[in-house]
């Protein structure tokens, strides 16, 4: 046999949202706090320094408040250095300086300007666009190489911590690890590589009320919540959608545990990590999660240019309209923004999703602006109503007509798009008749 080499690093993503937390943050951010809200024994768990090396992997929107957790468990000041919005489609980075410490503490978040459709698309793959994102960032930035670091990840989704055992086998060291639901920092079950199989491996400190029963809410759903006051029926999507999602920059990383000959220095398993002699260490917080499927069937991407030009139309009679008012309920700042925001999202959706994004943005299951518990009315002068009303395709229809039976065009929208739309699948909640 080989000797196998040390790991020379460890990195630890985490997940926020009662992994970090013991409850769910995502309805009520402003309601709890670090001070109250953090899990006890994560301090065991979660270090920054030169060698163990921690970072965030979230789906909430504000990096800002995860950052709070962070200080209150490293007992430092984060201080922002870089915002990098630019650098990546559905998510950025926010990059902080920890007091004494070298390399800086990553948190990855979900831009709030079209939220939803940045979260469809990562959803569909759990947080590994987040987590590869984080890794290429360190060895880019900081030369901490994958191949003879120790990675490990830990969420308390059942669907994320599925989709990062694809990444056990990327990764020569990397191991994802199931957070229960306790108020105290404990797992349940990790990844076992062998013989190019994944496993999984539970643990004595399993807890009953945690197993994988499926009858707990998935945080898609409280976020949903947390949105528009509907649970969305979703399911996961197949491996074969149209997607650059899960991509993975760096042909040198891509070893395996079969021709690889590598055991991380550290422990082996998910239990904690031993602080080094005269090493800083840190502890850090987590994420959002969240569960939502578009469309896969691809659409003709000359009718692709046709919906942006019509949601273009749109938004300029609705810009345009009663312009000339010095007010208008209809037509105020807010409105404004959210029609913008929605068109600036929709542009950035697949081809294959852009149908199902209208329905989604429609039936108010995104939040495009803070607070907001609605995409706003359907009035005849507003938004939504003007944008079913061009959709449906009926010249006899005036904006009175569809505002009055809103919710029954809708429906018949959704039932014309069907075979654009995955008939296997129940992508969103039924809309009640007005």
């Amino acid at each position: 046999m080989s000797k196998r080499k040390a790991a020379k690093k460890t990195v630890t993503v985490f997940d926020f949202d009662e992994t970090i937390t013991r409850r769910h943050t995502a309805k009520r951010p402003d309601y709890y706090s670090a001070d109250t809200n953090t899990k006890k024994g994560i301090e065991d768990y979660l270090f920054h320094g030169t060698k163990n090396i921690a970072a965030i992997a979230t789906f909430h929107y504000d990096p800002e408040y995860v950052k709070t957790y962070i200080e209150k468990i490293l007992g430092k000041t984060l201080t922002l250095l870089e915002d990098a919005s630019e650098t990546y489609e559905h998510h950025k980075i926010s990059v902080y300086q920890v007091e004494g410490v070298t390399i800086p503490f990553l948190i990855s978040t979900i831009p709030a300007e079209a939220y939803v459709l940045h979260l469809a698309l990562l959803d569909k793959t759990g947080k590994n666009t987040q987590i590869t994102d984080i890794i290429n960032y360190l060895h880019d930035k900081h030369g901490i190489n994958p191949s003879d670091s120790a990675i490990k990840f830990y969420d308390d989704s059942d669907n994320n911590y599925k989709h990062a055992k694809d990444l056990v086998l990327r990764y020569p060291n990397f191991q994802a690890c199931h957070v229960t639901h306790d108020d105290t920092f404990k797992m349940d079950r990790q990844t076992v590589a062998y013989e190019g199989k994944v496993e999984d491996e539970y643990l004595k400190s399993s807890s009953s009320s945690n197993s994988d029963t499926g009858s707990e809410s998935t945080e898609y759903e409280d976020v949903q919540d947390w949105y528009s006051g509907t649970k969305s029926a979703v399911s996961k999507t197949s491996e074969n959608e149209e997607s650059d999602i899960n991509r993975f920059s760096g042909s040198d990383y891509s070893e395996t545990r079969e021709n690889t000959s590598f055991v991380p220095e550290t422990s082996s398993d998910c239990g904690s990590e031993e602080k080094k002699e005269g090493e800083e260490t840190v502890e850090s917080a987590g994420d959002y999660l969240a569960r939502f499927a578009p469309a896969t069937k691809k659409i003709r991407e000359s009718e692709r240019s046709q919906i942006l030009t019509r949601v273009k139309d749109v938004i300029r009679d609705y810009n345009e309209q009663n312009s000339e008012k010095k007010f208008s309920l209809f037509h105020g700042s807010r409105g404004k923004a959210r029609a913008n925001a929605f068109q600036i999202g929709l542009a950035s959706v697949a081809t294959s999703s852009m149908k199902a994004a209208i329905l989604h943005f429609l039936k108010d299951e995104e939040m495009v602006l803070r607070g907001d518990k609605t995409n706003g009315n359907t009035y005849p002068k507003s938004f939504k109503t003007m944008l079913l009303r061009n959709f449906l395709d009926d010249d006899t229809l005036t904006a009175h007509d569809v505002s009055k039976k809103f919710a029954g065009y809708l429906n018949q929208l959704e039932s014309s798009w069907k075979k654009e739309l995955r008939p296997e699948r129940t992508m969103f909640a039924s809309t009640k008749a007005m």
